[in-house]
C-alpha cells in the first residue's frame, strides 16, 4: 500500500514533492492524503493526531486578505511602493504560515526548510496555492538554512528566523507545532545563535527574529531597531 494517496487527478508540480519522498514517508510511517487544496498527515504509529494543511483555505485566505494587519509585515518593514530589488528569506519555514503572510508582499521569497518531509509538505503547499495565484514568486529548498547562507552570493536583503526549539512551555503546542516535533525527533536542533550571525553577515538591509516576549535577545545582541511586541511574543528587529 502506498502512503500516498491523492484524490484528485492533479497536475504533475503538485503531485511531485510528495512523490519524491515516498521513502521517507514509508520509513516513518505517515501516511499522506492529497487533494487539490490540502494534505492530511497521518501517523500510522498513532503518536500524533491527523493534520490537515492548506493554503487555500477559508482561513489561510482570511489571513491573506487582512495580511495589512500582520505585525510581522510591520517588522519586515519593505514599503508597498519600494522600487528597491528585495528577496526575502525564511530560514525556519516549517509549514510556511509565516511565509505564506510575506508572500502577500509580492516580493521574491525563499522558505528554506532542513526536513525532508516538512520541505516535501511545504513545497506542495506552494505549489497548490500557486494554482489560484500564479504570479506568486515563492521557492522552497530543503537544506540548513545556515550552510545554505554562506553558500550564497546573491544579494539577500530581508531574512527572517523563528528558532522554534528554542521555545519553552508548559503548555502542549498547536497540532502543527506537534508534527514539527515530531518529524524532527531524531534531527539534530540547529544552533540559532549561529543561525542568526551568519544571517546578519549575508542580509543587505534587515534581520527579523521570533522570540518569546521573555526570552533574552539572539545571541545577546539587542535590536537596533527596536521590537514589535505581540500577546505571547514579540518581533525583533535588526537593521543591517
Amino acid at each position: 500500500m502506498s502512503n500516498l494517496h491523492v484524490n484528485d487527478d492533479l497536475p504533475q508540480e503538485i503531485t511531485k514533492p510528495l512523490e519524491k519522498i515516498s521513502a521517507h514517508l514509508k520509513n516513518r510511517n505517515i501516511h499522506v492524503h492529497l487533494t487539490t487544496k490540502n494534505i492530511t498527515l497521518n501517523d500510522q504509529n498513532f503518536k500524533i493526531e491527523p493534520l490537515t494543511l492548506s493554503f487555500t483555505s477559508q482561513k489561510s485566505l482570511h489571513l491573506i486578505n487582512h495580511q495589512k494587519k500582520q505585525p510581522l509585515l510591520k517588522a519586515i518593514n519593505i514599503k508597498k511602493n519600494t522600487t528597491r530589488e528585495t528577496t526575502i528569506v525564511d530560514l525556519t519555514a516549517g509549514f510556511g504560515k509565516d511565509s505564506l503572510i510575506l508572500s502577500t508582499l509580492n516580493r521574491p521569497l525563499i522558505s528554506i526548510e532542513k526536513n525532508t518531509i516538512t520541505a516535501a509538505v511545504l513545497k506542495t503547499l506552494v505549489e497548490q496555492y500557486k494554482q489560484i495565484n500564479p504570479q506568486c514568486q515563492w521557492e522552497v529548498i530543503c537544506a540548513c538554512s545556515t550552510k545554505w547562507l554562506n553558500q550564497q552570493q546573491a544579494n539577500l536583503t530581508h531574512l527572517y528566523l523563528d528558532p522554534f526549539f528554542a521555545k519553552k512551555t508548559t503548555a502542549l503546542p498547536k497540532k502543527d507545532m506537534q508534527w514539527l516535533h515530531y518529524l524532527n525527533t531524531y534531527e539534530q536542533p540547529s544552533n540559532e545563535n549561529e543561525l542568526f550571525i551568519t544571517a546578519h553577515g549575508k542580509s543587505k538591509d534587515r534581520v527579523v527574529v521570533k522570540r518569546d516576549k521573555k526570552a533574552a535577545f539572539i545571541a545577546d545582541k539587542k535590536p537596533n531597531q527596536g521590537s514589535i511586541m505581540q500577546k505571547t511574543s514579540r518581533f525583533d528587529c535588526y537593521k543591517v
